[in-house]
């Protein structure tokens, strides 16, 4: 309960300093969030680039890796585009 108590005390004493978000912009455009390693959305052109490579036979599990995104938003533009099955 003392643990309880007191992180909900730091919770409250952090809201009232009133910590800002500066916004992070790197080469490759606007970043997601505030994190460790840095989490950009994909332009339309390299969405479009990525899903022609995977057409050429490269794995769609390994592109993420080379555009340094997670897997999920490049499965689901596949996805939407039609060009694997979900």
């Amino acid at each position: 309960m003392k643990h309880l108590v007191k992180r909900l005390f730091e919770a409250a004493e952090a809201g009232s300093r009133g910590f800002a978000r500066a916004e992070i912009v790197d080469a490759r455009g606007s970043v997601v969030r505030n994190s460790q390693e840095v989490q950009a959305f994909l332009s339309v052109s390299q969405v479009d680039e990525a899903l022609a490579r995977h057409a050429t036979g490269k794995g769609i599990k390994k592109l993420p890796v080379e555009y340094r995104v997670h897997r999920r938003p490049l499965w689901r533009h596949a996805v939407r585009r039609g060009v694997i099955a979900a």
